[in-house]
C-alpha cells in the first residue's frame, strides 16, 4: 500500500512558539508516518506529481498526525467503498462535527500518544459530513475523481492535535478573580489582549485603567486595542519606569516561568502593587504526573505551549514558587490547584510512587497553580 503525504512549507513567526511549532509538528509527523512517500510543498503552489493509492493532504503546519490516526482513516476508507476521504477530529477546531470526544485530556506528547490510542478504541461508525470540513488534513482515496463535492467521512477515532493562538486563549478562571474594587490593573504578558477584550466586554470595570506589558512587537500590537496602554518591553525592565504602589490588580498569567530572574521580576512587580492591592499568578507545576513520567523513561520533548514549552526558561513545583514569593515579599492569601483526570498509564504511575512512599499525590495530579498574593 503506497501513501504519499503533502506537507506545508514555508511559513514563518515572529512568534517564537509558533516559529518551533512549523518545525515541531513537521518532525513529529515525520516520525510517526514512516514508510510513507513524503512531499513537502510550498502553499499556492502546484503540488508535486505522485502516485499512490491514499494522499494524505496537510495544509495547517501546525498539527500532529499520528499513525494511530492515518491508520483509523485508512481503515475507514477501506471499509466504506463510497467514501472518496475521510478527515480526523482535533482537539481545537471550528468545525462542529470534528470536535474530539476525548477521554481525558493531555499534556505531552507521550500522553497524546496515549490519548490518541485510546480514542482510536472506541467503535464510532464513520459519520458523513453534512458541513465544509476543517482543512487542517485530509486522506484521499487516489482511485477516484477528487473534486471539492467528493463525499468526506469523519473518523471519530482518528486524533490530530492543533497548536493554535494560545497567546490570545480566554482564561475566564483567572479573569473572574479579579476584584470588582480594582480601578489600576496591569496584566504583565498581556499576549494578544484577550484579558483587556473580555473586560472590555464584560463591563464590570468601566472606569478601570488597565495597562499590559508585552514585550513581542506582534502580540503588543493586537493588544493595544484593548488597553489604555501597553508597553513592548521586557517584563524584566519594565518597572524601572514605572511609579511604586500605583496598581491595585496584578494579573501574572504564566509569566514568571519565560523570565530570566524570576525573583528579581516578583520584587519588582511587589513594589508596583499598591497597599491593598492583590496580584494573581498562575505557573505551570514541574511536579505533573506527566512529566515525572517522561523524565522516568529518559524523555524531556519540548512543546511548543504547555508545561513544557519551548520557551520556559525557569520550572517550579509549589513549594519552590512558595519559596520564591517568601524572599519577594509576598503571602499567599489563597491557592488553587488544577487538576484533570489522568490517563490510564498516569493513574499507574501516580499509586506507584503515592503507595511506595516515593510521591505527593496532590502535587502529582496537578497541572498548573493559581494563586493570590498580597503584600507582606
Amino acid at each position: 500500500m503506497s501513501i504519499q503525504v503533502f506537507w506545508p512549507i514555508g511559513y514563518s513567526s515572529e512568534i517564537e512558539e509558533v516559529e518551533f511549532s512549523y518545525r515541531f509538528c513537521r518532525n513529529i509527523t515525520r516520525k510517526q508516518l514512516k514508510g510513507v512517500v513524503w512531499h513537502d510543498y510550498l502553499p499556492g503552489k502546484p503540488l508535486p506529481s505522485s502516485s499512490g493509492e491514499y494522499l494524505l493532504l496537510v495544509k495547517d503546519p501546525q498539527v500532529i498526525v499520528s499513525r494511530m490516526a492515518l491508520n483509523k482513516m485508512l481503515r475507514t476508507l477501506k471499509e466504506d467503498s463510497d467514501a472518496v476521504a475521510a478527515v480526523p477530529v482535533y482537539n481545537v477546531t471550528s468545525s462542529e462535527e470534528q470536535v474530539a470526544d476525548l477521554p481525558v485530556n493531555y499534556t505531552t506528547i507521550t500522553t497524546f500518544l496515549e490519548v490518541s490510542e485510546l480514542l482510536a478504541l472506541h467503535p464510532y461508525k464513520p459519520m458523513l459530513l453534512k458541513s465544509a470540513h476543517d482543512t487542517g488534513c485530509i486522506l484521499y482515496r487516489c482511485d477516484r475523481h477528487v473534486n471539492a463535492d467528493v463525499p468526506v467521512v469523519v473518523c471519530k477515532g482518528a486524533l490530530v492535535h492543533r497548536f493554535c493562538g494560545y497567546a490570545s486563549q480566554p482564561r475566564p478562571d483567572l479573569w473572574g478573580l479579579v476584584p470588582l474594587s480594582a480601578r489600576t490593573i496591569l496584566d504583565v504578558g498581556c499576549g494578544g489582549g484577550a484579558f483587556g477584550r473580555w473586560l472590555k466586554q464584560e463591563k464590570r470595570y468601566p472606569h478601570s485603567i488597565v495597562v499590559g506589558i508585552e514585550p513581542n512587537p506582534v502580540l503588543a500590537q493586537q493588544a493595544m486595542p484593548f488597553y489604555h496602554e501597553v508597553h513592548t518591553v521586557s517584563i524584566e525592565s519594565f518597572s524601572s519606569s514605572m511609579k511604586q504602589n500605583q496598581f491595585d490588580f496584578i494579573l501574572c498569567g504564566d509569566v514568571l516561568e519565560h523570565t530570566i530572574n524570576p525573583w528579581r521580576v516578583l520584587s519588582s512587580l511587589r513594589n508596583l502593587l499598591s497597599q491593598k492591592g492583590s496580584m494573581l499568578i498562575s505557573i505551570p507545576n514541574v511536579g505533573h504526573w506527566s512529566v515525572i513520567m517522561d523524565q522516568a523513561r529518559g524523555r524531556w520533548d519540548y512543546i511548543p505551549y504547555g508545561l513544557k514549552c519551548v520557551t520556559h526558561l525557569r520550572w517550579f513545583t509549589e513549594d519552590s514558587i512558595a519559596h520564591l514569593f517568601e524572599d519577594s515579599g509576598m503571602r499567599i492569601e489563597h491557592v488553587i490547584r488544577n487538576q484533570m483526570p489522568a490517563t490510564p498509564l498516569g493513574e499507574r504511575l501516580i499509586r506507584m510512587l503515592v503507595d511506595s512512599g516515593f510521591g505527593n499525590e496532590k502535587s502529582l495530579r496537578t497541572h498548573e497553580l493559581v494563586f493570590v498574593l498580597r503584600r507582606r
